[in-house]
């Protein structure tokens, strides 16, 4: 458990609690082109390769440590637990729309694995939303988390 304050605790598991999730959007991708924007290229670096290097994230997360804490995760029981799925691929640059769309629906089935860690899991989708939801919208993230603390 995480103390957030002394009225609430939560536990978050790591993004990465499924780790097939670092390793699927990869093969997903378009193949290179010469008319790859910056963008598109750091996104094929991440996703191939670059996630298991320690601070390749502006959090600088060590992702390969995460997704052994995340193998050891087998369930939560009924521990409330919210999955805030982004717009990860539907708003990048990544390819052509229907590129875009194919990797959207592949991360959202990813995210939607969470569901089965407790039986009282809920997904909700912030569309509009890059991957980074608590940076573009934090009051998503605190209303889910006032959520969990009211019991809704």
């Amino acid at each position: 458990m995480k103390k957030i304050d002394r009225n609430v605790e939560a536990s978050i598991p790591p993004a990465t609690a499924v780790p097939t999730e670092l390793r699927a959007p990869a093969p997903a991708l378009p193949a290179p082109a010469a008319s790859d924007t910056p963008e598109v290229i750091r996104l094929r670096g991440f996703w191939s390769e670059g996630w298991r290097r320690i601070g390749s994230t502006e959090e600088r997360l060590d992702l390969p440590a995460i997704v052994q804490q995340g193998r050891d995760i087998a369930s939560l029981g009924h521990l409330p637990m919210r999955v805030i799925t982004a717009g990860t691929f539907s708003n990048s640059s990544v390819g052509t729309l229907a590129d875009r769309e194919r990797l959207q629906s592949l991360w959202e089935g990813l995210q939607g694995r969470f569901l089965n860690m407790s039986s009282r899991a809920e997904q909700s989708f912030v569309r509009k939303c890059g991957h980074f939801v608590q940076r573009q919208n934090p009051l998503i993230i605190i209303e889910k988390i006032l959520d969990l603390h009211r019991g809704v």
